[in-house]
C-alpha cells in the first residue's frame, strides 16, 4: 500500500483489504491513521524561535509587526491548538500529532501578549 501525502495535511485513513491463509478469515481488513504536518512546522522549538522565525512571514512582516495582542487569551489558545481551517496555520498540540505540549502552548502565548 502506498499513500500520495503531497499536498495533505491533518488526519488521513487509508484501508486495505490482505487475503489470508485463515481458512475462518480468507481476508483480513487492516486500516492505518496518520496525522500529517506540513514540512515549515514538522520540528520541535522555542516560543521565541516559534515565533520569531518560523512564523515571521505570517505574524511579523504581513502582520506589520503585530503580535496578536489584542485577541483575547482564549481564541490564541485554540487557534495554537487546533489551527485555523483553510489556511497554512496547523495545530500544534501534541494530542493532535503536534509538537507542542500544554506548557510550551502557554509559552508560547505568554511571548505573543508580551
Amino acid at each position: 500500500m502506498s499513500v500520495d501525502v503531497r499536498g495533505k495535511q491533518g488526519y488521513i485513513s487509508k484501508t486495505v483489504k490482505v487475503d489470508t491463509n485463515d481458512p475462518k478469515k480468507p481476508v483480513s481488513t487492516l486500516s492505518v491513521r496518520m496525522y500529517l504536518k506540513d514540512r515549515v512546522h514538522m520540528n520541535h522549538y522555542k516560543a521565541a524561535e516559534i515565533f520569531g522565525e518560523k512564523c515571521r512571514e505570517c505574524h511579523i512582516d504581513k502582520g506589520r509587526g503585530l503580535k496578536g495582542s489584542k485577541k483575547p487569551e482564549e481564541y490564541l489558545i485554540r487557534i495554537i491548538r487546533k489551527g485555523v481551517e483553510n489556511t497554512v496555520m496547523p495545530g500544534w498540540e501534541k494530542r493532535i500529532g503536534g509538537p507542542l505540549d500544554d506548557a510550551e502552548i502557554g509559552s508560547l502565548i505568554d511571548l505573543i501578549t508580551q
